[in-house]
């Protein structure tokens, strides 16, 4: 009997070491493996609940897939769609990119595996006296102008896939931001009741482990423009 006892207890060992390397192995550990003890000894894994756009940048990911880049502080943003628009309004000359501010923190609207967003960016553009040649142009940009010279676009329709921060990145290929443009990750409800009807959006936290693999920063975007790095948010 001893020896079934002692026979059991060699298998048991064996599972838990295959467990660990397989944990090792598979990418769904990283929770796991990124956890760490709180107060109370409950793991938690490293996730945020915001974030802040710092530069822009062009990338590609593990799929050559490439496209425009939002650099932020803890993830890295992948456009699918959206990120023309800013292109062309800070390749425009006739537009101080000093004047250019961000209206305050957005919201990110986080797929529900948690490795996508969809979103808008609000964009003001504060210059007294403004000349008639800079409102046309922020017109032809999108810009609604009103009577006390200030000027506001909306960038809409926003998306793309959210990716973990490359530790090696050449930030010679990042167009930085004046100041950080600030977001916060929320999700849309599922649910149907009643009690929570008109709560569409809550907000929540975003796990490195769940989102994509880094991207590769590969030039960058506006060659020339080294006013960009004046855009700012408040």
């Amino acid at each position: 009997m001893k020896f079934i006892k002692i026979y059991d207890i060699n298998v048991l060992a064996c599972n838990i070491l295959f467990l660990l390397v397989a944990c090792t192995i598979l990418s769904g550990c990283l929770t796991y493996s990124l956890s760490q003890k709180i107060g109370d000894g409950k793991d938690v894994s490293i996730s945020y609940s915001n974030d802040e756009i710092i530069g822009f940048s062009k990338g590609i990911d593990s799929n050559k897939k490439e496209g425009w880049v939002f650099i932020g502080k803890n993830f890295d943003y992948l456009l699918s769609s959206g990120g023309d628009s800013i292109v062309s309004l800070l390749n425009d000359d006739s537009i101080d990119k000093k004047s250019l501010t961000a209206r305050g923190e957005e919201q990110f609207v986080i797929s529900q595996k948690g490795n996508a967003f969809s979103g808008s960016i609000y964009i003001l553009y504060k210059n007294a006296p403004l000349i008639d040649g800079v409102r046309n142009s922020l017109k032809q940009h999108g810009f609604i102008c009103h009577s006390n010279n200030n000027c506001e676009l909306t960038v809409r329709f926003l998306s793309g896939s959210i990716h973990k921060k490359n530790t090696q990145q050449d930030n010679s290929k990042v167009l930085m931001f004046y100041q950080p443009v600030k977001i916060a990750f929320y999700k849309k409800s599922t649910s149907t009741s009643p009690a929570v009807a008109g709560a569409l959006l809550y907000p929540v936290t975003l796990a490195v482990d769940i989102v994509t693999s880094p991207l590769q920063l590969i030039s960058l975007p506006l060659v020339g423009i080294a006013s960009m790095a004046s855009m700012k948010a408040h």
